[in-house]
């Protein structure tokens, strides 16, 4: 596993959690689109996503939020937990839906349970889903660094996903009634070059670049 970027994420957010709050910051803490104490992840226009340590001293995890020129207070869109580490990265914007990458750890009698997934949060109406592209147990792909993603206008996501070896996956999952469905592969990539940002998907089609082998596509039909 890519695990090295990670890594150095997750202490970031630990140390941010575990440092004590300000004389001024201890009490209620009424949010706004504008917090003092807030780390801005994402901004496009009147768009900002942010996340803040919320919780009790000795408990704290970090929430998400996301505000933008339809929601004025801050909706909090994914929440870790006291005994985890989570982190959300490789925004990027797709018509109304913000897509992103979530990284979750917890700490198990058998070591380090990890789940990376996939998903988006609606700017308009504050609604997030995500689906699990990897993790330490049989749900999702296996194991596998999720570098990046993107949202078809259909609320289906495409994710790219990087196992142990030089090889990269192409994941797919659609957009049901309840929620995404469960990812699936659709392309191997041999030489695990995939250029995130060039990840598309339209329709029943996903689409890339890689910077060794041009552009390529994979149906997503059943």
């Amino acid at each position: 596993m890519n695990g090295t970027r990670t890594a150095i994420l997750a202490g970031l957010v630990a140390a941010l959690l575990l440092a004590p709050a300000s004389a001024g910051a201890r009490g209620p803490l009424h949010l706004t689109c504008n917090p003092a104490r807030g780390h801005v992840v994402f901004q496009r226009g009147h768009t900002r996503l942010f996340w803040m340590p919320r919780g009790p001293a000795g408990a704290k995890h970090a929430v998400w939020y996301a505000c933008s020129s339809r929601i004025h207070r801050p909706r909090p869109f994914v929440s870790g937990s006291r005994d985890s580490y989570d982190l959300v990265d490789h925004f990027r914007a797709f018509g109304n839906r913000v897509g992103f990458v979530w990284k979750h750890f917890a700490a198990v009698s058998y070591g380090m349970d990890i789940q990376e997934s996939v998903g988006w949060v609606d700017v308009t109406t504050g609604e997030e889903r995500d689906t699990v592209l990897t993790a330490t147990d049989p749900s999702g792909l296996g194991l596998g660094d999720v570098t990046g993603e993107a949202v078809g206008t259909d609320g289906a996501v495409a994710g790219i996903v990087k196992p142990q070896g030089d090889s990269e996956l192409i994941a797919y999952a659609p957009n049901l009634a309840d929620g995404l469905g469960d990812a699936r592969p659709v392309s191997t990539v041999d030489a695990g070059d995939v250029i995130p940002a060039s990840l598309q998907v339209s329709g029943d089609t996903v689409s890339w670049t890689s910077r060794s082998g041009g552009p390529g596509t994979a149906p997503v039909l059943p």
